[in-house]
């Protein structure tokens, strides 16, 4: 990683916005989102509805996220550098080991952790971690909602987290302090998925400190989000039988990618571990 700042980060800090804006900025997009794709879908047909509020949430977030933008000339300055191409040139195995890396966390550390023993405490707790005994069949409808989380959200998101609130932060507080402020402050954003979803926030942290540029990060935040969909890697582990769900037989799967986390995570780190300022 460049000792130097880079221009988008020189851009974003030239002027008078603080990262407590930038949290700020993300509390009003998300609750007027909320409240906005909630009043927009009310009258949708009940099967459709879910899938039109998230894509509806989502489109209105980033409108306003790139009103915004637009608006407040530090950030409209700091997007081609946010944007520019990633240097040094992103190699398909060093993208590789951050991406399993998140998988080994999300589809394994983080559900034997977490999700396991919430259920072996409270079996009623199945569908608030989002598991389920049948894959409804694949329908149009479900797209929709694969658009926002493909496209739309890691754009969004990565901008927001690593773009603004990072770049923000370590010019104030150092690397470090500022990897993990951010990545807390995604995960809190994320609600009942905090506990999963800060760790990704380091990881894509780290990604967009070694090749500054937002890119690398969202192509492995977009995969992730793909493969987490219901018809694809998703419904492997999403899908089980709630009466065995207490049963350790059960999460074998998980188990196995749990125990690929650690080495996963050496060789991740070897590869992205900031330079020393």
């Amino acid at each position: 990683m460049p000792s130097q700042p880079t221009n988008a980060r020189s851009a974003l800090t030239s002027g008078a916005v603080k990262p407590w804006h930038v949290v700020f900025l993300f509390f009003v997009a998300w609750s007027v989102a909320i409240v906005g794709s909630f009043k927009a879908t009310q009258h949708i047909d009940a099967a459709f509805r879910r899938e039109a509020w998230n894509l509806a949430l989502q489109g209105i977030f980033s409108a306003i996220i790139l009103a915004f933008t637009v608006i407040v000339p530090e950030f409209r300055r700091t997007l081609r550098g946010l944007f520019a191409k990633p240097v040094p040139r992103p190699s398909a195995i060093d993208l590789g080991f951050a991406f399993a890396l998140t998988l080994a966390w999300g589809y394994g550390l983080y559900r034997v952790l977490v999700c396991l023993p919430i259920l072996l405490a409270h079996p009623e707790a199945f569908r608030a971690l989002r598991f389920t005994e049948l894959l409804a069949p694949l329908e149009i409808k479900y797209l929709a909602a694969l658009l926002g989380s493909v496209i739309v959200a890691p754009i969004a998101e990565e901008l927001v987290f690593r773009g603004y609130l990072l770049n923000l932060w370590i010019v104030r507080h150092g690397v470090w302090s500022s990897v993990i402020s951010s990545s807390a402050v995604f995960g809190v954003f994320h609600l009942e998925t905090a506990v999963f979803a800060a760790p990704m926030g380091v990881v894509y942290a780290l990604v967009y400190l070694r090749y500054q540029s937002l890119w690398p990060g969202i192509f492995i935040h977009a995969a992730y989000n793909l493969l987490a969909f219901p018809w694809l890697l998703g419904g492997l582990f999403y899908v089980k039988p709630r009466q065995s769900i207490g049963e350790l037989s059960s999460w074998i799967p998980e188990f196995v990618i749990a125990a690929l986390f650690i080495p996963l995570f050496i060789l991740f780190w070897r590869r992205f571990k900031p330079a020393p300022a």
